[in-house]
């Protein structure tokens, strides 16, 4: 991302501005990384539809941003964006659900997903820690990445990273 916007803003004759916009992004991506490392690692699910149950998998960039963001990404096959069933997701039991389905659509809120059949049973779901994102700022790489990490930083560790 930093090389992009380095580029983009020699392209535009911006390129003061863009070695400034790179430097606050990884200056706060770097002080989010030094809080996460100092709480355990969450085990986590991130999951963009309920009907499918359409989830962030391995390779993917909501698999990278968990990771990054201090959580242990459950889903660990079936390519970047996997479906996989409520007894899969019953199985792998993460301490934190990520749900992104109503920020996918534009309309950020309260999860609908404890709701959904089956999900009752998840420990996520029985300890309150269904969270919703706040901003699509976590689903697309781009200049507001540092945004992104905070906001899964925030959901899986239950507290204010820096800023």
């Amino acid at each position: 991302m930093a090389t992009l916007l380095t580029l983009l803003g020699k392209r535009f004759d911006a390129g003061a501005g863009a070695r400034q916009a790179v430097a606050a992004m990884q200056g706060r991506v770097a002080r989010i990384q030094a809080w996460v490392a100092e709480r355990p690692t969450v085990t986590a699910v991130m999951v963009f539809d309920a009907s499918p149950i359409f989830v962030a998998g391995p390779g993917s960039f909501g698999d990278e941003l968990l990771t990054l963001a201090g959580g242990k990404n459950l889903v660990d096959r079936g390519g970047a964006y996997p479906t996989i069933d409520v007894e899969r997701l019953l199985t792998l039991d993460p301490d934190v659900i990520i749900d992104a389905v109503a920020i996918g659509r534009g309309a950020p809120g309260p999860s609908t997903l404890p709701s959904s059949p089956g999900w009752s049973a998840l420990r996520a779901v029985k300890t309150g820690r269904v969270r919703p994102l706040r901003s699509s700022a976590a689903l697309r790489p781009g200049p507001r990445i540092a945004a992104g990490l905070a906001d899964l930083a925030r959901a899986l560790h239950d507290g204010e990273p820096p800023p």
